[in-house]
């Protein structure tokens, strides 16, 4: 059992706001605050994706159709895989209910 959309999208505020945190804590830039969260902010960004979106990566991600995965995520997440290798990316996806 994987999680619903709004545990999701619920997921994914958190760990934005995590983000924000530490930037209001260090009053850093965004992207210096995000560069050690990269990873959790992309799980959390994929978790919260909506369903166009989430469709798009599956297709890339889960799909193997080529190598327009590292695309399709930079375009969800604004920060490519953000260290994530690929199959931690497919464990994220896979945690979705609603794909």
């Amino acid at each position: 059992m994987g999680l619903a959309r709004d545990q999701a999208r619920l997921v994914r505020a958190e760990c934005e706001l995590w983000a924000e945190t530490c930037q209001a804590a260090l009053k850093t830039s965004r992207a210096r605050a995000e560069g050690p969260w990269g990873r959790l902010l992309v799980a959390g960004r994929l978790l919260g994706a909506d369903k166009r979106e989430m469709g798009r990566i599956i297709d890339e991600v889960l799909g193997g159709r080529g190598d327009g995965w590292e695309d399709a995520l930079n375009a969800v997440t604004s920060l490519g895989s953000g260290g994530l290798e690929k199959e931690e990316i497919k464990t994220v996806l896979r945690l979705r209910d609603d794909r």
